[in-house]
């Protein structure tokens, strides 16, 4: 209470009797007097360098509770979700085989990374950005079938479950295979990958079915999809669990 009232701008509250024969107890130790020494030098409300330190003390703990709850919240809303439809599962299924060749992961590390210079560009937080980008990258690596599961919606969205059964079998096959390393090269911005005669007698036999002629003209064309409500479900997903892991760490730093 005197520290308060001094804090306030007034002269201090007097102690009583009792608080200062328990002062008088506390002083009598080394680590008493030591403590008493450093608390009447503290200011915490006097300047913003105090206020970063005592906030440093407490965010972790803070961040990795916050990752928690939320975490539970979304996997409560998860389970009370309707079952995905078959057009969800065989869009992540198809998600699953794209993503290195559609050059998605560099773009998924950067949600990681961008964690870290957000971290990293405070003066006061900076040395927290190598940790955050480590916590953001690891919970981008856990969170790999999430990522196929919300973009996969997309494309769920825009092929036929007929489409997506034939696009699937044929990406299993050595000429779809060599479809997806000609994504890979293209991403990469590398010059257009050939063809083989086999790769071409393969795919003019898919395009003689409707479903497949169909998922190569949409393949052909996913320059055009807007992958906005897909990253944004995952974003929802994935910040918790990164909050988590960086409060963690630095909960670890601060034991260490």
């Amino acid at each position: 209470e005197a520290v308060e009232d001094t804090r306030r701008g007034g002269k201090g509250a007097s102690l009583s009797p009792a608080s200062r024969k328990a002062l008088t107890s506390l002083s009598s130790t080394v680590a008493g007097r030591g403590f008493l020494a450093k608390f009447g030098k503290l200011h915490i409300g006097d300047t913003d360098k105090s206020g970063v330190v005592i906030g440093k003390l407490i965010a972790p703990g803070a961040l990795r509770r916050f990752g928690e709850k939320a975490q539970a919240a979304e996997a409560a809303r998860a389970a009370a979700a309707p079952a995905p439809s078959e057009a969800d599962l065989l869009g992540a299924q198809l998600m699953h085989r794209m993503i290195g060749p559609m050059g998605l992961q560099a773009k998924l590390d950067e949600i990681g990374e961008a964690l870290g210079k957000s971290f990293g560009a405070d003066p006061d937080t900076a040395e927290w950005g190598p940790v955050a980008q480590a916590a953001g990258l690891e919970e981008i690596r856990q969170d790999a079938g999430l990522v196929e599961t919300c973009l996969g919606r997309q494309l769920g969205r825009r092929f036929s479950v007929e489409e997506l059964r034939a696009g699937i079998v044929f990406l299993d096959t050595a000429a779809g295979q060599d479809v997806l390393a000609g994504m890979a090269q293209r991403a990469a911005g590398g010059p257009e990958r050939e063809l083989t005669k086999a790769d071409r007698k393969a795919i003019d036999a898919l395009r003689k079915t409707p479903a497949g002629d169909g998922f190569m003209r949409k393949l052909g064309a996913l320059d055009q999809v807007n992958w906005t409500a897909g990253i944004q479900d995952f974003l929802i997903a994935f910040f918790p669990g990164a909050l988590r892991r960086f409060g963690e760490k630095l909960e670890a730093q601060q034991v260490a």
